[in-house]
């Protein structure tokens, strides 16, 4: 005997919205994960975004600061000194001191309440603020302030932009003079022996 079922028709589903994305450019992406990789820290950058797409990074740079752990420290003067030179470059601030990219040492990249309450202090509700953030494991986060509210952000890496080639020695370099910290080159950073003074 044949019997015949009809086929259930599922209920609707709520489409999820797409977010937003943050792009980085590969190199941008690839000098953020070197610097989280070769040390223990957590360690705080500036992204420089194009003039013309304030959602795609193309120059990331380390200010002067203190590290652990849990906790960046950045140096005003050090600060000051970044702003007096993105301006010389003919940068608005809105290209060069919106974008507050940094690392977390552990698996999780969701914000710690002292990230919040970093982001709040240095960035209050300004419109366009970016806050992100990639953990040790791999995991990411990323939101900006839009019209005084939080919008989640996808962090992806953008290979349709030009991109130079990676220089791992200068980013150590950089790293080096501008985080202070108690730390150990981990064995599995890319040429840490090399670089290891």
């Amino acid at each position: 005997m044949l019997v015949e079922t009809k086929k259930l028709t599922r209920a609707p589903t709520k489409q999820r919205k797409e977010r937003p994305k943050l792009r980085l450019t590969p190199t941008v992406w690839a000098k953020l994960v070197f610097w989280r990789d070769i040390g223990e820290t957590e360690i705080a950058a500036f992204g420089v975004t194009d003039p013309d797409d304030p959602l795609l990074v193309i120059e990331l740079h380390l200010v002067k600061q203190q590290a652990d752990w849990l906790n960046v420290a950045i140096d005003d003067a050090a600060l000051a000194d970044y702003f007096d030179e993105q301006v010389d470059l003919g940068r608005q601030p809105s290209e060069f001191a919106r974008v507050w990219l940094h690392t977390h040492p552990g698996d999780s990249a969701y914000p710690s309440g002292v990230d919040e309450a970093t982001f709040a202090r240095a960035f209050g509700n300004t419109d366009g603020a970016i806050m992100a953030i990639v953990a040790a494991g791999g995991q990411v986060y990323a939101r900006r302030n839009t019209n005084g509210q939080p919008e989640r952000l996808s962090l992806v890496v953008d290979f349709s932009e030009q991109f130079e080639a990676s220089n791992q020695e200068a980013w150590f370099e950089e790293y080096e003079a501008k985080v202070e910290c108690e730390w150990h080159l981990k064995s599995a950073a890319p040429g840490a022996e090399k670089m290891q003074r």
